[in-house]
């Protein structure tokens, strides 16, 4: 089979490669709301297809990425992913970049029961992950497969903890499921609602090498303020993350910063909206 290549971020099983679980984790968490404001990137007023009054979707991410719906408000296109749709299915190709396919199968309910990830010319799956969810289906474990000769050999996990509806830990096992490769604590501020958790329950990720931890239906309810990452034989780092936004609680611009020090990422955003 055709090797394929994977986001720098993510191992080809779909774990961390921990030099980048900063960044990884920036992009997948939903930041919404803060004190200060920025002038530019108002959101445009939208012709509605598939938005509902009062609704807002993306329409870039990180300046470059583009998104594209269909008239049931699904996302059709997003940087080099292109999504199609069945009942039981969604398929994500990239034949650009990545020369990948992602599957997402469907359980009964719309939620993803698992993820295939094989290159266009495959014939069977090089990766595979099984999902398992809480009584509540937030997101509870991700396993992870590999293809080796004829069979399919387990590769590790990733374990989600959540607090009163916010995503407050991930751990990121290997393939003995017993010693954590790297912890990440998140701590939010409950007095400010995550404005844009309608946005991303309706979409499968919006960044799809990020479908491990962000799935639908599974968005943090309130703003994230501060991160830890904790990495196994390495170091403890800390983070502060803080967005602008605009009067109608659209995040304009989201940013991460070592605690007490520099900017290290950040992103700007555009919306469309149906008044």
């Amino acid at each position: 089979m055709k090797k394929l290549v994977y986001s720098t971020f993510l191992k080809p099983n779909g774990g961390f490669r921990t030099s980048y679980l900063p960044l990884v984790l920036f992009v997948l968490l939903a930041l919404v709301q803060a004190c200060s404001k920025d002038p530019e990137g108002e959101p445009i007023a939208a012709s509605g297809n598939g938005l509902a009054a009062g609704e807002c979707r993306f329409k870039t991410m990180a300046d470059s990425a583009q998104f594209t719906y269909d008239n049931q408000n699904r996302i059709t296109k997003l940087a080099n992913y292109e999504y199609t749709y069945t009942a039981n299915s969604v398929t994500l190709t990239d034949a650009k970049v990545n020369k990948s396919i992602m599957i997402f199968n469907l359980k009964a309910n719309g939620y993803p029961a698992n993820l295939t990830v094989q290159g266009l010319t495959d014939t069977i799956a090089q990766n595979l992950t099984w999902f398992v969810y809480n009584a509540d289906s937030s997101l509870a474990l991700s396993r992870s497969f590999i293809w080796v000769k004829d069979k399919y050999v387990y590769d590790g996990k990733q374990a989600y903890t959540w607090t009163n509806k916010n995503l407050t830990r991930i751990i990121s096992y290997g393939k003995d499921s017993i010693n954590a490769l790297a912890v990440v604590n998140i701590a939010y501020d409950t007095s400010k609602l995550d404005k844009r958790k309608p946005i991303f329950e309706k979409f499968l990720p919006y960044v799809p090498n990020f479908a491990f931890f962000y799935m639908p239906k599974s968005a943090s309810k309130h703003l994230p303020k501060d991160l830890q990452l904790v990495v196994t034989g390495g170091p403890t780092n800390y983070y502060q993350i803080y967005q602008f936004i605009d009067a109608k609680g659209n995040v304009l611009r989201e940013a991460m910063r070592l605690q007490g020090g520099a900017e290290v990422l950040s992103k700007n955003y555009t919306y469309e909206c149906k008044d």
